[in-house]
């Protein structure tokens, strides 16, 4: 099963620290306003085909840090859900990421408006409130840095594109 995966500040969502008892209406701004900026009415994503490669999803993320990042959490919505119901476009260009792979898997959910938003928030936060939270992805900040330095000086980074971050790592 595909997925399309966004870095989230997980406090904000249902059952990190926020609750959501009784319906998406409740959900404060904070969620949407810091995790779901849009840019000319797209929001970017990584997709991957299965939930292994959420690491590369990872490294595509630490890679671009400028500041050391405390914690990283990713939130795994189904690719068809995403597909069927919103404009989606392949845009590599627009990722931004060190790691070369990475930039073919990153997508736009195009024309967003207020309404397409709202469902955007509504599937993450009904990923976030999941009791198993099987798609809300802890991502180890040591192992996704290490895995990126051990690549450093190959063709698969772009040592150009590298965050202050990592270029503080070396």
């Amino acid at each position: 099963m595909a997925f399309f995966v966004r870095k989230i500040n997980v406090e904000n969502w249902p059952d990190g620290v926020v609750r959501l008892n009784t319906s998406i209406d409740n959900l404060p701004a904070d969620s949407i306003t810091s995790d779901l900026k849009t840019t000319n009415n797209d929001l970017s994503f990584w997709k991957i085909e299965n939930l292994t490669e959420i690491d590369k999803v990872g490294m595509a993320i630490v890679s671009s840090f400028d500041k050391t990042p405390r914690t990283l959490f990713l939130v795994a919505l189904s690719y068809e859900d995403i597909a069927n119901n919103f404009t989606i476009k392949n845009t590599p260009k627009h990722g931004k990421t060190a790691i070369v792979e990475m930039k073919q898997y990153h997508y736009d959910v195009r024309n967003l408006n207020y309404k397409l938003l709202g469902e955007v928030s509504n599937l993450i936060a009904s990923a976030t409130a999941n009791p198993q939270h099987l798609y809300v992805i802890p991502i180890d900040i040591t192992s996704v840095t290490n895995q990126i330095k051990a690549l450093v000086g190959t063709p698969a980074v772009d040592s150009n594109a590298l965050g202050e971050y990592i270029k503080n790592q070396l």
